[in-house]
């Protein structure tokens, strides 16, 4: 399978952006390599894809976002597993969704960590506890996980895309996206990195206001002198420009950002040094 570049470890060019405010901070310490993560979806008519970042963001952008009608991916690669679809009738979709939990129930019942539906119910975003059932018939017991988080999420209609009429809707919910994304960071700690002895070690990291245009400026503080990575990633925990990748000693940094080259919306803001990882979500602005 054809690698794109990922928040990890490693380096680009130097790119620049404007960052007009910090959502939450998220922090781990590391002393060996990140574990993989993959967050699994199909989406119809885009609710699902925005979902699947958004819970990547409420894990900090630590995982791979993987559309599963482009790509099937091995489940060798990945340490752990977030899988979601649609609801179309009695079926999760896509199709593909399903086949993948049955073909690889062996593998997933000690991978996977959590599983999502969204759905329609005609507008109305009202939980209903057949809809938990759905959920928990359709994919986490094929799945043969235990313990596994589950969430059902409102989605949108557009007529033009489903062709079936009926008036528009749109009940995504990002806050929901990545408080589910939270939840599972919380209840999986050690699936992020393996334990260290650098546990009283700090970074920090955090956003001037600033908005596109005018100057502003990342700030952070590393405990140690190492090699620094300063990234900026996609929701979907793709690598969109690196601004620092050198080594540094220990102590207190600014970075000048300018937005030319990033187009407006919601990034992660990426730290690395010496095993230390810290990651703040941001907003590019117009």
């Amino acid at each position: 399978m054809l690698r794109r570049m990922f928040c990890k470890l490693g380096a680009t060019g130097l790119a620049s952006m404007a960052i007009s405010k910090q959502i939450s901070a998220l922090e781990k310490v590391a002393g060996a390599p990140a574990k993989k993560w993959a967050i699994i979806y199909g989406s119809k008519c885009g609710s699902t894809k925005e979902y699947a970042g958004f819970i990547n963001e409420g894990l900090g952008g630590i995982a791979e976002v993987i559309d599963i009608e482009k790509t099937t991916p091995k489940t060798d690669d990945y340490d752990f597993f977030i899988i979601g679809g649609w609801r179309n009738g009695n079926d999760v979709m896509p199709q593909k969704i399903p086949s993948f939990v049955n073909d690889n129930k062996s593998v997933l019942n000690n991978k996977v960590k959590g599983m999502f539906v969204v759905l329609g119910n005609q507008g109305k975003p009202t939980l209903k506890p057949e809809m938990t059932t759905f959920l928990n018939n359709k994919l986490i017991i094929p799945s043969g996980a235990k313990d596994v988080a589950g969430k059902i999420f409102f989605g949108r209609y557009d007529p033009d895309c489903g062709k079936l009429g009926g008036s528009p809707y749109n009940n995504v919910n990002k806050d929901d996206g990545v408080a589910f994304g939270q939840k599972i960071l919380s209840e999986n700690q050690t699936g992020i990195f393996k334990s260290s002895s650098s546990m009283n070690r700090v970074a920090d990291l955090y956003c001037s206001s600033g908005f596109f245009g005018r100057s502003s400026t990342v700030n952070y503080t590393i405990p140690v002198s190492g090699h620094v990575e300063l990234s900026v990633c996609s929701i979907h925990g793709q690598k969109v420009a690196t601004m620092v990748s050198q080594y540094q000693n220990a102590g207190f940094y600014k970075v000048p950002l300018r937005g030319k080259n990033l187009a407006p919306g919601h990034y992660i803001c990426r730290l690395e040094v010496a095993g230390i990882l810290k990651t703040i979500s941001a907003t590019i602005t117009k």
